[in-house]
């Protein structure tokens, strides 16, 4: 873990992951950029609201579907321009449903899921169980299966 400054200066590849909300909302601004490595590369999964497309120069885009006037759509150096699609993939609509009740099963059975992405929220969901009923009552605690 690194203060996120020293990060943006010494990082090759920055891919950002994260849910489009206030706080992360141009979290990669002019200044973050400027202080990143000319060499580095950002990439954005996320929304584009998180990256401040004007001080980028290229992202994914506010506002979809993209206006063929965008000025981003004039860059040559850009890898993809496309929309946010990637849940619509045929992959992701075949696999989803498998990850989900293979995820399910493991909760259920006191394991961690698969591609937990907020592990703290594991031990708001002990302190609901331990509290007595609720949708957690009864099901089996895999909050130490996150620790092997």
């Amino acid at each position: 873990m690194v203060e996120f400054d020293k990060f943006l200066a010494s990082a090759d590849y920055i891919s950002v992951h994260t849910s489009s909300t206030d706080e992360t909302r141009h979290i990669i601004d002019a200044a973050a950029l400027r202080q990143m490595k000319p060499t580095a590369f950002l990439v954005n999964t996320s929304r584009g609201a998180v990256v401040d497309g004007e001080a980028a120069g290229l992202d994914v885009t506010e506002v979809e579907p993209v206006s063929f006037e965008d000025p981003l759509l004039g860059f040559d150096n850009g890898a993809s321009r496309g929309v946010h699609l990637a849940g619509f993939l045929p992959v992701f609509l075949e696999e989803c449903p498998i990850w989900q009740a293979d995820n399910i099963i493991l909760a259920l059975t006191g394991r961690a899921p698969h591609g937990l992405a907020n592990p703290e929220e594991i031990k708001t969901i002990a302190v609901q169980r331990a509290s007595g009923g609720g949708r957690w009552a009864g099901v089996p605690d895999f909050s130490k299966a996150l620790t092997l």
